[in-house]
């Protein structure tokens, strides 16, 4: 089994000189798709980065990143190992 996770890099203009992302950005060709009656269309926002632990779960992600104009890498960590447990042991 392995853990997998998103490097991703932001296209730019995405985000300030602190790594900050920039509220008024979006993707070109952006449409909003939740509108608040009060407010009215909500802001982009990116997706959070995570682990994920199928690959298929981080390529979707990673996929999804990439529409909104990011590079993204999907790296794999070195194959996890559990210890043994005794049987009557296990939760």
């Amino acid at each position: 089994m392995r853990v997998y996770r998103l490097k991703v890099t932001y296209p730019e203009g995405s985000h300030d000189e602190h790594g900050l992302p920039v509220l008024d950005w979006h993707p070109p060709g952006w449409v909003p798709d939740i509108y608040d009656p009060e407010e009215g269309p909500q802001p982009f926002g990116w997706p959070r980065v995570r682990a994920y632990l199928s690959l298929s779960g981080a390529v979707k992600r990673a996929n999804l990143f990439r529409s909104f104009g990011a590079t993204v890498e999907v790296e794999a960590s070195k194959p996890v190992e559990w210890e043994e447990v005794p049987s009557g042991n296990r939760a």
